[in-house]
């Protein structure tokens, strides 16, 4: 058995790399730093974010890859299940990690102060042809020359595609500071709710996630096969909207 797992582990590193090859040789983003740490200590430091008068949100972590070009910075996580990023999964504050750790970066400028995008980089081996399966999953600004900057040929191998109809995997300029403001209300608003001892039972499913599949409370919380909120399948020009609305109802 334990043969077995080396040899299959070897095999995933082997494949993986050899992935991570083909993508560098066709992309003008280079590594910048890997295992990037976020916190006092880290290679920038933590996410300051005010909550009142008397209190401060510090938030650490660690960033698999940070990839850098012309000014531009992107972060790639990697994944060895299957990952896909929505979206409107953030108007529930769900799938936020990436984006905050990307909004924490640009903040500090010391790689770099242009989101590019971020990305979940499959980990481990794909033996399907089907393209969509191997290629990266992500949000990232519809920029001809940053898509081609990432994938040279913009043929959809590495990255999403930019085509004539922009898919749910773009964002225009000027969108990730509407949802840098959105993550710093969102940071706040949850930050007021563990002061204010909020813990009720509100479980919120993401596009592709159920919230309780995995819980090790499921048994006791009485949910149960109750419904609950869940993220609302619109476009990302409509999270956009309602990220703008958010931010006058706040006086943003």
């Amino acid at each position: 058995r334990s043969r077995y797992l080396v040899s299959t582990m070897a095999r995933t590193v082997k494949y993986v790399a050899q992935r991570l090859a083909l993508e560098f040789a066709q992309s003008d983003f280079e590594p910048v730093c890997c295992e990037l740490r976020i916190g006092a200590d880290g290679d920038i430091p933590e996410i300051k974010v005010p909550v009142d008068d008397e209190h401060n949100v510090l938030l650490n972590g660690i960033v698999d890859r940070l990839d850098g070009w012309n000014g531009y910075i992107r972060i790639i996580d990697y994944k060895t299940g299957h990952r896909d990023f929505k979206l409107p999964d953030i108007l529930v504050g769900q799938n936020l990690q990436m984006l905050v750790y990307l909004y924490a970066l640009c903040k500090s400028e010391k790689f770099g102060g242009k989101p590019a995008g971020i990305f979940y980089m499959p980990a481990k081996r794909v033996l399907d042809d089907d393209a969509s399966k191997k290629r990266m999953s992500g949000i990232m600004q519809a920029e001809p020359d940053l898509v081609c900057a990432m994938e040279h040929e913009n043929a959809g191998k590495f990255i999403p595609k930019l085509g004539n109809k922009i898919s749910d995997s773009f964002v225009y300029e000027g969108d990730f500071d509407r949802i840098f403001e959105h993550i710093d209300r969102v940071l706040a608003r949850t930050a007021r709710d563990i002061l204010d001892g909020n813990i009720k039972v509100d479980p919120v499913d993401s596009i592709a996630s159920d919230a309780c599949k995995y819980c090790d409370f499921k048994t006791v919380c009485a949910i149960g096969d109750k419904p609950h909120r869940c993220a609302e399948k619109i476009s990302n020009a409509e999270v956009i909207e309602q990220i703008i609305k958010d931010g006058e109802q706040y006086g943003v």
